[in-house]
């Protein structure tokens, strides 16, 4: 080192010592962050009006839209936000998705949001090079006459599907290419992050440089409370037909258990988690894995209460604490999209918010409700707001309990 890359190295370590950060292994650190209180988390599933998946949120960033909308969640009295990266979206321009991240965690901090980010998703389906859109009747009728859909297939979505498909939803758009599942219908443009396919380990080196990338580059950010690795590991669609249940668990599995560690490598101290996809088995399967256990749960009450009684048994008997990560949504079958008309509606809606919500303040323990902002997202029967920040009764009540205005028992 010359005598100028010397000083030059001295004023560095000076300017990091004065702002309070150290340096360990040439990488700045920042100062340690008080641990979380898990149980005084009470934020919100985001995904901006913008967008159609988790994909959209960053190939079509939005910083006016996006700082808007965090202030309606910060106006209703929510402190944190989870939120859905995209490995895809990584890939086709890195600079523009690490840069999108970082002024969305500037954004939280200036409205005062902690952030749970989700690395990679099973959710959704593959987008088809092939795929064309159209409406949801057109896609029904084309899988009916498809003869290389086995007759099970067209059974079960003429039992999910139809009366959607064939009634209020019929003008709607989706994509269908040649080997398009048909559960379309619900995930029209949400893509899972990776997908399945690319969970084998000849794709690891590639998801490593994503997760280095981005975990490297904000876990010391204070915004960031935790990074789950994976968002509901089991809810596969596009495996192939000729694999069995237990060789898709295994691929999952693996490959959990690969990168879990990888990420908390490299988190900076912060927790890692996995978003269970709402059944103990899954939960129990992933926990030597997390650092905080993360429940998601949509049933009504009584079946709400047992569900968190059961997970917060089994996550004191492993020590380690838990939350709730998807929840409070007004509907009892996602699958079946806009079925259930009495709970879209605005009365319904809010019954079902006094039903639920004084269980999840009650539970004492933190949690993430799924329904925000109304926009071009499957299953806007959920959101409470709109993007012109019209408020729905839920909202308002919501918005009463988090200020301690009204009580959550009536």
């Amino acid at each position: 080192m010359n005598a100028l890359d010397y000083r030059k190295a001295l004023w560095l370590s000076i300017l990091l010592l004065t702002m309070g950060v150290g340096v360990r292994h040439g990488v700045a650190q920042a100062p340690a962050q008080p641990p979380t209180d898990w149980s005084a988390i009470r934020g919100v599933n985001y995904i901006p009006s913008y967008a159609r998946g988790s994909r959209e949120i960053w190939e079509k960033y939005d910083h006016a839209v996006v700082d808007r909308e965090l202030g309606y969640a910060a106006g209703l009295g929510l402190n944190s936000i989870r939120v859905f990266l995209h490995f895809r979206a990584y890939r086709h321009n890195p600079e523009k998705f690490l840069a999108s991240f970082g002024d969305f965690l500037k954004l939280c901090a200036r409205h005062r949001l902690t952030v749970l980010p989700i690395l990679f998703d099973s959710c959704g389906t593959d987008p088809r090079a092939d795929a064309v859109d159209m409406t949801s009747e057109a896609a029904y009728r084309k899988f009916l006459a498809d003869p290389a859909l086995p007759q099970e297939a067209k059974k079960r979505m003429e039992q999910v599907y139809g009366e959607y498909a064939l009634g209020r939803g019929k003008s709607v758009l989706v994509p269908v290419g040649k080997t398009t599942p048909v559960d379309i219908f619900i995930w029209r443009w949400w893509s899972p992050s990776p997908g399945f396919g690319w969970l084998t380990e000849a794709h690891w080196p590639e998801l490593e440089r994503y997760a280095h990338a981005v975990v490297s580059g904000f876990s010391n950010n204070p915004q960031i409370v935790a990074w789950e690795v994976m968002n509901e590991p089991g809810v596969v669609m596009d495996r192939r037909a000729e694999m069995s249940p237990a060789q898709v668990e295994a691929r999952l599995m693996k490959f959990l258990a690969h990168f879990c560690p990888f990420v908390k490598a490299r988190s900076s101290g912060k927790p890692i988690t996995i978003g269970a996809e709402g059944n103990m088995d899954r939960v129990r399967n992933t926990e030597p894995y997390v650092d905080v256990i993360s429940l998601h749960c949509y049933s009504p009450a009584p079946a709400l209460t047992k569900y968190l009684e059961d997970g917060r048994r089994f996550a004191q008997e492993k020590g380690k604490p838990v939350m709730l990560t998807e929840c409070l949504a007004n509907t009892n079958n996602w699958l079946i999209i806009y079925g259930e008309e009495r709970l879209s509606t605005d009365a319904g809606q809010l019954e079902h918010y006094r039903q639920i919500l004084p269980i999840l303040v009650e539970s004492r323990l933190g949690w993430y409700s799924w329904g925000f902002i109304a926009g071009n997202l499957f299953g806007a029967f959920v959101d409470i707001i709109n993007p012109s920040g019209y408020r729905r009764p839920a909202a308002m009540y919501l918005e009463q309990v988090m200020k301690g205005e009204v009580g959550t028992r009536h």
